[in-house]
């Protein structure tokens, strides 16, 4: 009653309710302040102390209670009843308070604890005090003082540490050879349950079993949807271990958490999962967009506190800025050019050492995000992780990723054989050997990107064509010609990736369908019905493919990898609109979704539900690279920049926030231009490349809306804005004219002209008169990107107008400007069809709309305008103002 009614904190009380549903009584002031949880499990104990700020031991009759020592190496303090049986010797400066068992001093207990909160340091108490080194020599110490006579220690050990006993092997004989070693393989990755990383798995099954890797291959699911249909396999060397979804902490969404706690929760026992390694076998993690390039493994090299892992470069620079912190001292032999510090997956070690690596680096990647919001957070904390538990990593340069990066191994990347193109081979021996395609190849306008297939969904057996397109003639030319060819080349390593996981990607897809599938996957050429190509007419030379594949892929090319969408037929739901009623045009549009992480589109699509349309994932620039911000500088003029002088994560409107969105915009258009897909739509009328910010959350039906406006719009359309916010920049301050100081006379002096002519949107016809029933408005200064279109067939406008040299600044900015000096021909709808997610304060899927606020105000309006109106302020944004018919007609054309 003191915590919730007198200080007004909240909490969790664990095991408050027993197994049959018992509970005790809190008091009424903490109904809606204190969460009453069942006896949780050690994984979500320890979930609820990290969100805590201390932890309260009220009991007496308690022999120790683990969960001290367990929230104290959480760096938790403690407030413990001072008349406890066992633990009150955990309790000192360091690590917390006690309170007398009466109540009489807890208030002051609870303040000083709650005061000197920055000043304990528990989990620097439990390391220098306990663990196994510790107490294994006091043990030892106890034994040899009183039980000398009787047990006899080896000479060379310091420590006596309880384990099980090891069972004698009574079958051999003394004179009997030892056999040999013998241990099995876990290959290991993790996924949420997803369509996306369903056909990623059966890549990676298919992979397995045509390399014939030696071991099992295990897919940690992370799931909290007991309904999920997982796709159909009948490999035997393959199975799916159900975990919890770790992803997400409150608000703080990160799903590579999921890696380190899929795998502790896996190793430690608490899934399904009967067949568990044992402490010697092997476990290799990988990640799911990985392919095995060789069934040849050395892990016989693999041994306790001893494992391999991959090269990648990330540099040390991290550590000595912020990671330091959290390396317990074990960061100081690092060098400048340390491997100790530049590595991630696949990760192999031995199952013990995987299991105590995976626990510690779950918790260092909670800790560590307070500091470091990057995406690959979860492989520093492994790095620190394996320094602190002195676990030595042998860093192997053995996955191949990136055709741009001259870094990673090419100079020993090798071909597969010619006469039937496979899979490329690293010319070393190493553990694993991995191609890791988590980026994006292409060949002349060919281009394959996983995140371009968000959509396929293989339990439906979708069409494999629409995902995956088909080169054209001069690309399947060019990759013949670079086939074979010296891996220095970026064209030829581009085409070894695409062999490497493409053509492994489909060959998989298609061998699933052949098995499960019972609806056919044929598609149609020139009105007959042809099998799709295959993998190997992809990589092919031309010479071999024949007349008739030469004819099959002349009649398919400009395909693109997923069909437009109709959205003249292919509405549904309530209210639907009907496009015949408008119009006879056929209105066709591919959406792209902007954004910086896997996560965030996953939240666009669910929070988006209502949408029928197909995404593709865009993923956006990251402008904190110094690359990126001089490309921005180089593209639309101005100053140069350190992005190493900014805070991170700052929004600053000039500095890298501002050069990754202006420069994420900027190579989506500029590639939809170069690689010519704008003439394939432009064939059908008033088609459109839809733009959406992974932030944004649109009206339920949005197609339809956006359809209404496009079908209405003139055919000299540049962009079409349907969320965004247009500003009227009242651009001059009259302080001679009259006006009151009242604040309702404010729209009087607006008419009256007082702060100037306003630039707010037109009406169709050119004129002030707007109304929001106007089929559209014409923009003339408007902020936000988070949801436009583009016309294919003027997308040379929208570029023009950012490669113009005028500085570089807020592409939100540049696009205001242009449509205000009639540059960029722009349109909005009336109607406010998508918002910003940071803008909206209770968004669901049956949110049905915003109305429009044409009207927002000049920031800094003017003072001598404040000082006449005490109603308004200089930060003012105006509400609605001066719509449709609530003006007079003196108003017309002033404002």
């Amino acid at each position: 009653d003191i915590m919730c009614r007198e200080m007004g904190y909240t909490g969790i009380v664990m095991g408050i309710v027993d197994s049959h549903g018992e509970s005790c009584d809190l008091p009424p002031s903490c109904s809606e302040k204190v969460l009453k949880v069942q006896y949780a499990n050690y994984f979500e104990s320890l979930d609820y102390m990290r969100q805590s700020k201390f932890l309260l031991l009220p009991q007496v009759y308690d022999a120790s209670p683990r969960v001290a020592v367990e929230a104290m190496s959480l760096n938790l303090p403690l407030l413990m009843n001072s008349e406890i049986v066992g633990g009150w010797k955990y309790i000192n400066e360091q690590t917390g308070e006690f309170f007398r068992d009466d109540m009489s001093d807890f208030r002051d207990s609870l303040a000083k604890l709650m005061s000197n909160l920055d000043t304990y340091s528990p989990r620097s108490y439990v390391n220098t005090n306990y663990g196994s080194k510790k107490a294994g020599a006091k043990l030892r110490s106890f034994v040899e003082e009183y039980f000398a006579g009787r047990v006899t220690l080896p000479k060379r050990s310091g420590l006596l540490i309880p384990s099980e006993p090891a069972v004698p092997d009574v079958a051999n004989s003394e004179d009997a050879k030892p056999e040999a070693k013998t241990f099995r393989l876990f290959s290991v990755f993790s996924t949420e349950c997803s369509p996306f990383q369903d056909w990623q798995a059966q890549t990676l099954i298919h992979n397995h079993r045509v390399q014939q890797i030696q071991g099992y291959l295990v897919r940690l699911l992370a799931c909290d949807d007991p309904h999920y249909v997982l796709p159909e396999h009948s490999y035997d060397k393959y199975r799916v271990v159900r975990t919890p979804n770790f992803g997400a902490r409150g608000d703080d969404v990160y799903s590579p958490r999921n890696k380190p706690f899929s795998i502790a929760y896996w190793l430690d026992g608490f899934s399904d999962d009967d067949e568990l390694p044992d402490d010697d076998d092997v476990v290799a993690i990988i990640d799911p967009d990985m392919i095995f390039l060789s069934s040849d493994m050395n892990i016989e090299s693999i041994d306790s506190g001893r494992g391999v892992a991959s090269g990648y470069n990330l540099g040390s620079t991290w550590v000595g800025e912020w990671a330091w912190k959290f390396c317990d001292g074990k960061c100081d032999r690092i060098s400048d050019d340390s491997d100790d510090v530049s590595f991630g997956a696949p990760y192999v070690l031995k199952a013990n050492d995987m299991l105590r690596l995976a626990n510690l680096w779950r918790t260092l990647v909670d800790e560590m995000r307070v500091i470091d919001q990057s995406w690959q957070l979860e492989m520093y904390a492994a790095i620190i992780a394996a320094l602190r538990l002195d676990i030595a990593f042998t860093v192997e340069k053995s996955m191949i990723a990136n055709a741009e990066d001259d870094a990673e191994p090419w100079d020993i990347a090798m071909w597969g054989a010619s006469s039937a193109p496979e899979v490329g081979k690293l010319d070393l021996t190493a553990t694993i050997q991995v191609a890791h395609y988590c980026q994006s190849y292409s060949i002349s306008s060919f281009r394959w990107y996983k995140h371009d297939y968000h959509g396929l969904d293989i339990r439906k057996c979708d069409p494999l064509n629409n995902f995956f397109s088909t080169p054209s003639s001069n690309d399947l030319r060019l990759m013949a010609e670079n086939r074979g060819e010296d891996l220095q080349s970026k064209a030829a390593r581009n085409v070894w990736l695409l062999d490497s996981t493409m053509a492994v990607a489909r060959d998989a897809i298609e061998n699933y369908y052949a098995e499960f599938c019972t609806t056919s996957t044929e598609i149609v050429v020139n009105n007959e019905a042809s099998p799709p190509p295959s993998m190997f007419d992809f990589r092919s030379s031309l010479a071999t493919l024949g007349r008739k594949i030469m004819a099959f892929v002349d009649a398919n090319l400009g395909l693109i990898p997923s069909e437009p969408m109709s959205l003249g037929r292919a509405t549904s739901g309530e209210g639907a609109y009907d496009a015949s009623q408008d119009s006879t045009e056929t209105i066709s549009i591919r959406s792209f979704v902007i954004g910086s992480h896997e996560t965030k589109f996953k939240d666009f699509l669910q929070a988006n539900l209502g949408s029928e349309g197909e995404f593709n994932w865009v993923h956006g620039e990251n402008g904190w690279d110094q690359h990126v911000a001089d490309e921005w500088v180089g593209l639309a003029g101005g100053p140069t920049f350190d992005v190493s002088t900014y805070k991170p994560f700052e929004k600053d409107q000039f500095g890298p926030h501002a050069a990754g969105c202006y420069m994420s915009h900027y190579k989506l258009i500029q590639h939809l231009d170069e690689v010519g897909e704008h003439s394939h739509l432009a064939s059908a009328a008033s088609s459109a490349y839809i733009v959406f910010e992974d932030d944004a959350r649109c009206i339920r039906g949005w197609q339809n809306e956006v359809l209404k406006t496009m079908t209405a719009l003139p055919d000299d359309w540049d962009i079409l804005f349907f969320g965004g916010r247009p500003i009227s920049y009242f651009h001059k301050f009259n302080g001679t004219k009259p006006g009151t100081s009242t604040p309702s006379s404010l729209r009087h002096d607006i008419c009256s002209g007082m702060f100037g002519k306003a630039r707010g949107p037109l009406a169709p016809d050119g004129s002030r008169n707007i109304s929001n029933h106007d089929p559209y408005w014409r923009a003339s200064y408007l902020v936000h990107t988070h949801a436009y279109a583009v016309n294919p067939r003027r997308i040379e406008h929208v570029l023009k107008v950012l490669e113009g040299k005028q500085g570089h600044e807020p592409i939100d900015a540049r696009f205001a400007k242009a449509m205000d000096s009639g540059m960029l021909a722009a349109y909005m709808t009336p109607e406010n069809i998508c918002e910003q997610s940071s803008l909206m304060s209770d968004y669901t899927p049956n949110w049905d709309g915003l109305n429009p606020q044409p009207w927002l105000g000049h920031f800094g309006f003017p003072p001598e305008a404040v000082k006449q109106h005490p109603g308004i302020h200089e930060a003012h944004m105006w509400g609605r103002i001066l719509l449709d018919g609530e003006d007079s007609p003196a108003c017309v054309g002033v404002y």
